[in-house]
């Protein structure tokens, strides 16, 4: 058997037992997996065991612009009206300020650091502090779903639901204005868009792919259809905001909100974008991990900044935004430490900044989400039982 051969066989196998590990642990001791898929990631790239270089893994570029619409497909689903308008003023007033204390936090800390620590003139730190901030201030719903699928629901996680989401379409807003503030020269005549148009034109991107879907599906119920048909509409607006340098998710978003508002078979479409967006999320985080490679940068002093000021910051800003604006009837005190596991929206928008030609400090973002990603997220139903008051052990959970 060849060297590469036995390597490929060694880093399947090394997948298979961390995947069944991961599986044995989330039923033993209430932790998921993703992580491994990270790492199988990593092992597959070009800075580990080299099967395959950066090229192959850039030759996925369609595939991993359709994973992250996707991504933004499943957070607009999210943002039907009749269900926005059951969350009280008080709950929605708690996540816009907790997401904003904390993006604060981690903004000002990471810029201080970018500035003092790597010496980065200010027009590259600027950038990439409000990045880190983006990528630091969000945070998983995986958690809150597993702990309802085993507790039930309760007012905590639905406080942590409403803050999670409020922080991912808050994050994908900021980061697409920060997409068109530092967007690349284009040479159009007879100028080129300003930071606001720019905006407009993702908004537009959005709306328009929405409003065609809507009008090219009809009343249509046939499953594969569907499927082909919302494929299409991604790739589309997608594609569309990848090729002119901005947010797959942003219009992503957009179109999903259109969809879980106007058409006839929301239901079965909220259905298809997040059954058939669980291997779609594990093809994509393979490729991430595929695509790191160490940063140009020393590392370890932000690298550690970013990681222990996440969960600090993000406990902190639930603490100062539930003693703003109230604690909400039947939330238990320790909320905001469900806040801590981020999810995977961090590691696809380091991901879409990575994808960006010129992005500064690329490589030590993407190194920043998938550490911190792996640090917390295999906790995160853990962190979420606690925080409901939940964490008393019950038989066969441990």
């Amino acid at each position: 058997m060849s060297g590469g051969l036995l390597l490929v066989a060694l880093v399947v196998l090394g997948y298979v037992a961390a995947h069944a590990g991961f599986r044995w642990l989330e039923r033993r001791f209430f932790v998921v997996g993703g992580g491994e898929y990270l790492v199988l990631g990593v092992l597959l790239g070009p800075y580990a065991g080299r099967v395959l270089g950066e090229r192959d893994v850039l030759d996925f570029a369609p595939f991993i612009v359709l994973g992250l619409g996707w991504v933004g497909v499943a957070i607009g689903m999210r943002l039907q009206l009749r269900r926005l308008v059951r969350v009280s003023a008080q709950a929605l007033g708690i996540a816009v300020l907790q997401w904003a204390i904390a993006a604060s936090a981690i903004f000002t800390a990471m810029l201080l650091g970018l500035r003092a620590g790597l010496h980065l003139p200010p027009e590259r730190a600027l950038p990439v502090a409000l990045v880190a901030a983006v990528l630091g201030s969000t945070t998983s719903v995986r958690g809150v779903e597993v702990v309802r699928r085993r507790h039930g629901g309760n007012p905590t996680l639905r406080q942590v639901e409403t803050t999670a989401v409020t922080g991912a379409l808050l994050g994908l807003v900021a980061f697409t204005v920060v997409l068109a503030a530092w967007h690349a020269p284009v040479h159009v005549v007879p100028r080129a868009p300003t930071p606001t148009e720019w905006v407009a034109i993702a908004l537009a991107i959005g709306l328009v792919g929405g409003f065609l879907f809507y009008l090219f599906l009809g009343g249509e119920s046939d499953p594969d259809r569907l499927v082909i048909a919302l494929l299409g509409a991604i790739i589309l607006i997608a594609g569309a905001a990848a090729y002119i340098g901005l947010s797959p998710m942003f219009t992503g978003v957009l179109l999903g909100a259109m969809l879980a508002n106007t058409a006839p078979q929301r239901s079965r479409l909220r259905r298809l974008v997040l059954g058939l967006g669980a291997p779609l999320e594990l093809a994509v985080l393979v490729l991430i991990g595929a695509l790191w490679r160490p940063s140009e940068y020393p590392w370890f002093f932000p690298l550690a900044t970013f990681v222990l000021l996440q969960p600090i910051a993000k406990l902190g800003a639930a603490a100062l935004a539930t003693q703003a604006g109230g604690r909400p009837a039947g939330v238990h005190a320790e909320w905001g430490a469900a806040l801590t596991a981020p999810g995977w929206l961090p590691l696809a928008l380091a991901l879409n900044w990575r994808l960006l030609p010129g992005a500064p400090a690329a490589n030590l973002l993407l190194t920043m989400a998938i550490v911190s990603t792996i640090l917390y997220d295999a906790l995160a139903p853990r962190f979420v039982r606690r925080a409901s008051g939940l964490d008393r052990v019950v038989e066969g959970d441990a």
